[in-house]
């Protein structure tokens, strides 16, 4: 009967010292600012590394298509002037079309985990997670949740798209390789930036 006991005192200690996998939230919504009037300037640079250019991103103002707020976000980059659509909320912020709220540039999923998928799934893609210290344009970022979604090129087609994302500033880099026809490629640095 003592042995039956021990086993039973025993079985929980054991069970409850194992280590569990580390499931710690690396941003939440509220970290990524989406105020009307901030803004981001960025450096685009070409697959060489060489500055190509500079884009803006500007919060303008929130419109109301069908039940939902939508933000709408321009993007000016020389003579070229874009609007995106963007549906923020506690759960999730969304990058949309142009006029469509249908096509979906990309979107993450908040609270965003370390080692879980950030975003909807697309079969065959892996999407890493975790935090990292980076540097950009001279700036120092630490602990900097870094996202990445990879597939690996087949038939002339892959995906290689990076994001850092600094709390309390937004995306301070994203790196995107889409192989394929036409290539699609565009490394974007953060050179300044406003938060309202």
């Amino acid at each position: 009967m003592k042995k039956y006991a021990l086993l039973v005192f025993v079985i929980p200690f054991f069970i409850g010292s194992c280590k569990k996998t580390d499931h710690s939230s690396l941003i939440i919504a509220k970290d990524f600012p989406t105020s009307i009037g901030s803004w981001w300037m960025y450096q685009v640079l070409d697959d060489n590394g060489n500055i190509q250019d500079t884009i803006t991103y500007k919060i303008l103002d929130v419109v109301s298509i069908g039940s939902f707020q939508w933000q709408r976000w321009t993007s000016i980059e020389s003579h070229w002037y874009d609007t995106t659509y963007v549906l923020s909320t506690n759960t999730s912020i969304g990058f949309y079309k142009y006029a469509d709220t249908n096509i979906l540039y990309f979107k993450v999923n908040f609270p965003v985990i370390d080692n879980e998928i950030w975003t909807t799934p697309v079969q065959g893609v892996t999407y890493t997670t975790n935090l990292q210290n980076i540097t950009v344009n001279g700036a120092a970022y630490y602990s900097v949740a870094y996202l990445n979604q990879y597939l690996a090129t087949m038939q002339g087609y892959g995906v290689n798209e990076s994001i850092w994302i600094a709390r309390g500033i937004g995306i301070v880099r994203h790196s995107n390789l889409n192989s394929g026809i036409p290539l699609h490629f565009t490394d974007e640095h953060l050179i300044a930036y406003h938060i309202n």
